[in-house]
Formats: structure tokens, sequence, C-alpha cells
């Protein structure tokens, strides 16, 4: 029983997590390589 429930909820952690991710990392990252991709194009300007 202790198990079950310890693996439920390292179920539901690992798929918030993965919403979470999903939802905010990737505009994230979606914001900082452009963001670093204008900065590296003025640096070669």
């Amino acid at each position: 029983m202790d198990k079950c429930v310890k693996m439920l909820i390292i179920g539901f952690t690992l798929f918030t997590f993965t919403t979470i991710q999903s939802s905010l990392f990737l505009p994230l990252f979606f914001f900082i390589f452009l963001f670093f991709r204008f900065s590296s194009s003025h640096a070669v300007d």
C-alpha cells in the first residue's frame, strides 16, 4: 500500500513537472534562443 502510494505520488509529480515544463520552459527557452540570436547578430554587425 505504501509503495503504491509512493509510486502514485512520483508519477503525479513527474506528470506535473512535464506539464509545467512544456507550458513554461518551452516558450522561455524559445525566447532566450531568440534573444541570443538577436544579440549575436548585433555583435557580428
